[in-house]
């Protein structure tokens, strides 16, 4: 008798993880737009840079690629091209939310946040806006705003989960 593998079936987010997901997606907007507006007032007109800590500066960047200026030649697709596929990944992820632990599911938010978060800067300016600037000497770490952090921190969480959830099925 064979068994034919069984077509996954959808399911619904809870109430509970929408509202996380969504509670999380709001709170990366609000800092990375309200960030945002306050560097473009006080660095980006006229540009300047501010120096914060010896290490650290806040310095006005417009990025027209993605990350690490990655695909800055190419602008219009940056700008429709890679937002929209920003936005169907955040679909997919809210999506799959109800199969993900709640570390990954707040991960997925975190990741989903920023990535709207710079959609709006791609689709209002064309180009998303940096101002954080490390340094060691004359070496820079290219320049971010608190919508990369987010998905920084979303994809270092999913990825710590998913590691975690690995060891400790491996030692069973």
């Amino acid at each position: 008798m064979t068994t034919e593998p069984q077509a996954s079936k959808w399911v619904k987010p809870s109430w509970q993880q929408t509202k996380r997901f969504l509670a999380v997606v709001v709170a990366i907007l609000v800092c990375d737009i309200i960030t945002k507006q306050v560097m473009l007032a006080l660095i980006f007109s006229p540009p300047r840079v501010i120096e914060v800590l010896p290490i650290l500066n806040w310095a006005p960047v417009w990025n027209k690629g993605i990350s690490f200026g990655l695909f800055s030649d190419y602008p219009q697709l940056v700008r429709y091209g890679i937002s929209a596929l920003a936005l169907f990944v955040v679909f997919w992820l809210y999506v799959q939310l109800a199969a993900l632990t709640k570390g990954q599911q707040i991960a997925a938010a975190l990741i989903s946040g920023g990535a709207i978060g710079n959609v709006i800067d791609r689709i209002i300016y064309g180009k998303v806006i940096d101002f954080v600037d490390f340094h060691l000497g004359s070496w820079h770490y290219p320049a971010f705003n608190v919508a990369d952090s987010a998905i920084f921190l979303g994809v270092l969480l999913w990825i710590i989960t998913v590691l975690r959830h690995s060891f400790s099925h491996a030692s069973d």
